[in-house]
């Protein structure tokens, strides 16, 4: 079953864990490494560039565990670089190792057009594309947009499954994000992408931390899959970005 991604800023994405608890033979620091208080400012607002990683950049995160302590899994790395495949302008390799094909909108939102996932050797299509929108502050406007989809084997074998997907966006509400790098004030978004297809469901809820001019700090997610009724697998995990973090420096005005 391919794992069909739901976010725009790291989005999308992730096969990490199976269950909510970190694997058993990973060994974890005692250092704590992520953790939330309160918000320290009562209303954030987001630039577009806020909502997607940088074209031609390379994010470093590290997995931590339920106390916010980093696992001794490798630092995962997701990046984005421009694609004319599949109709897009972009390709981001997610934490999950999947590529995502991206293309915007003339008012400069995010969409999904296709998904490679190597791990399960399945390319996922979508028409039309995906939108993922982003809340760019504090709203209780609730986003959703679907489109079919078709899964096919990436051997060229042809269709693997077909179906529908369907993805809501909401902001959830601010919180202050401490890392090893510092803290920072951040808006709360969930997405949830659900796919019903012929022989499974898929139900994923992701949500990210984002900063503005810095954009996304940390994010979890929640994965279910169902196979004609029966769960075959939960995944699910939290994320914080450890490569460099710094404000981006606004022009100078002359």
């Amino acid at each position: 079953m391919s794992r069909v991604h739901s976010i725009a800023v790291a989005s999308s994405m992730l096969a990490l864990v199976l269950g909510c608890a970190a694997p058993s033979h990973l060994q974890h620091s005692a250092a704590v490494i992520f953790s939330l208080l309160p918000a320290r400012t009562g209303a954030i607002e987001l630039a577009a560039a806020d909502r997607m990683q940088p074209i031609d950049s390379h994010w470093e995160w590290q997995i931590v565990d339920a106390s916010g302590c980093a696992t001794s899994d490798a630092i995962v790395t997701t990046s984005v670089q421009p694609s004319q495949a599949h109709g897009a302008e972009l390709c981001a390799t997610d934490i999950g190792g999947d590529c995502e094909f991206l293309a915007r909108t003339a008012g400069g939102d995010l969409t999904l057009c296709a998904v490679d996932s190597p791990h399960d050797r399945v390319r996922t299509f979508f028409t039309p594309p995906l939108a993922l929108p982003v809340p760019s502050g504090a709203t209780s406007e609730v986003v959703v947009s679907s489109a079919a989809m078709r899964v096919d084997w990436m051997d060229g074998r042809g269709e693997r499954d077909a179906g529908r997907g369907e993805r809501s966006v909401r902001t959830v509400g601010l919180a202050r994000v401490k890392t090893p790098q510092g803290e920072f004030d951040t808006l709360v978004v969930e997405s949830e992408f659900q796919a019903a297809l012929r022989v499974a469901k898929v139900r994923r809820v992701v949500t990210t931390y984002i900063a503005p001019h810095l954009g996304c700090i940390a994010l979890t997610w929640d994965e279910r899959v169902t196979v004609m009724g029966v769960s075959i697998s939960r995944d699910c995990a939290t994320a914080v970005r450890v490569s460099r973090i710094g404000a981006v420096t606004p022009p100078r005005l002359p």
